[in-house]
């Protein structure tokens, strides 16, 4: 994996981290020894980092994850794959510029900055006590769906909300009457995109 991704990027825009959740400090240092690890291996002492991107009720071991610069989890699979995984690094480090439009004919850039490389989801108010606005977005413009999940890794809300024109402004009103107090995870999916935010439900 460590081959493959420096391969493919520069260190100093992509940085590939170990965690570990349950084991001694001695151990995992031996077993970064034994393997020749050579990026950082951190240790999740309180689970805090385990408790933030826990969803769909995957186990937490091993998990391949991708974070982007603001704390957003865009991937998150059991399954090692190194093609989708640089498909999604590759999107989030693409620098919006002159595209062709359907035609074949060069758009300026100005008209191609309008189109976002991500979601920019955002979850308010955050703590909430009975209802969320869900703000994004739309890169594309293929089906979108809205799910949440609760602690234990529950979809407890699956909703399609339609599709949208790319870099269309998205406000959904989440009700929440039914759920009870506890910690959930909000996410979106368009097209290819998919972003995640922690939201905190209190009575």
């Amino acid at each position: 994996m460590v081959t493959t991704f420096q391969q493919a990027y520069d260190t100093s825009k992509v940085v590939i981290l170990g965690i570990n959740r349950e084991e001694s400090e001695h151990i995992i240092r031996a077993f970064g020894q034994n393997f020749g690890l050579t990026y950082p291996l951190l240790m999740d002492t309180d689970g805090s980092v385990w408790l933030s991107y826990r969803i769909q009720g995957f186990s937490p071991f091993p998990l391949d994850a991708i974070i982007d610069q603001q704390g957003i989890l865009r991937y998150l699979n059991l399954e090692y794959d190194p093609p989708e995984m640089i498909e999604i690094i590759d999107n989030l480090l693409a620098v919006t510029g002159i595209a062709p439009d359907s035609a074949g004919n060069e758009n300026s850039p100005d008209l191609a900055a309008n189109i976002p490389v991500r979601l920019a989801l955002s979850v308010f108010p955050n703590p909430t006590n009975s209802a969320a606005n869900i703000r994004f977005r739309a890169p594309s413009e293929g089906d979108t769906r809205l799910s949440l999940y609760d602690i234990q890794g529950r979809r407890v809300i699956d909703k399609n909300l339609g599709r949208f024109q790319p870099g269309e402004d998205i406000n959904h009103l989440l009700r929440l009457e039914t759920q009870a107090s506890g910690i959930y995870f909000v996410v979106i999916e368009n097209g290819r995109f998919r972003e995640i935010e922690k939201l905190v439900l209190l009575r």
